[in-house]
């Protein structure tokens, strides 16, 4: 009691001093039945603890995972396209790592192309002058290739044009096909829509 109401009230204690000082007295954090308090059970309230703090975790993290991978699946809306692909001038080492069936995946593992068919495989050719008739006449490199392969796209479109990873599908354009093993690159020379 303070000196105030030591003052006010007399000298005497009042009823809610009593009051609070039993109860203070009387109330522990556990009691002897396990409650927190004395009106919960303290496992009771642990698991509570457990799902106020969880559930919400849980359902974040699986909003995130869903998310992305939703995001990454909208992505991949699109259709097969077969390009026709030349490729210049590489060496013959390359030509025989290329195999039908080779594949190149997204950072998802989905497949997005596909080495569907080799074409042709024959020696570049070189212009030489011919002294005697004054013309150029083309001869076989001896040691590069041109290669004109199948390959199978997964292209997204957009506005009537085809992508794959963000760059545009159109003849003319350079095509880079990458696999686990090997990257090749060449000219887009046709475009058939499935």
């Amino acid at each position: 009691m303070s000196i105030w109401e030591f003052y006010i009230t007399g000298g005497k204690d009042t009823f809610r001093d009593n009051f609070f000082i039993q109860r203070r007295s009387k109330m522990k954090i556990i009691d002897e039945k396990g409650r927190l308090f004395g009106r919960i059970n303290i496992f009771d309230f642990l698991v509570i603890l457990f799902l106020f703090c969880f559930i919400p975790l849980f359902y974040f993290g699986y909003d995130i995972y869903y998310r992305k991978t939703n995001e990454i699946n909208s992505q991949l809306k699109g259709k097969w396209v077969e390009i026709k692909l030349k490729i210049s001038g590489i060496i013959p080492e390359e030509t025989k790592v290329l195999q039908e069936g080779d594949v190149e995946k997204n950072s998802a593992g989905k497949i997005i192309a596909k080495l569907k068919k080799i074409i042709s495989d024959k020696p570049s050719e070189l212009l030489t002058l011919a002294l005697k008739e004054e013309r150029l006449i083309p001869v076989a490199h001896p040691f590069l290739n041109d290669v004109v392969v199948l390959l199978d796209l997964f292209c997204t479109n957009d506005n009537s044009v085809l992508y794959l990873n963000q760059a545009p599908i159109k003849i003319g354009n350079q095509f880079t096909f990458s696999t686990n093993l090997y990257n090749i690159t060449g000219t887009i020379i046709g475009i058939n829509s499935k």
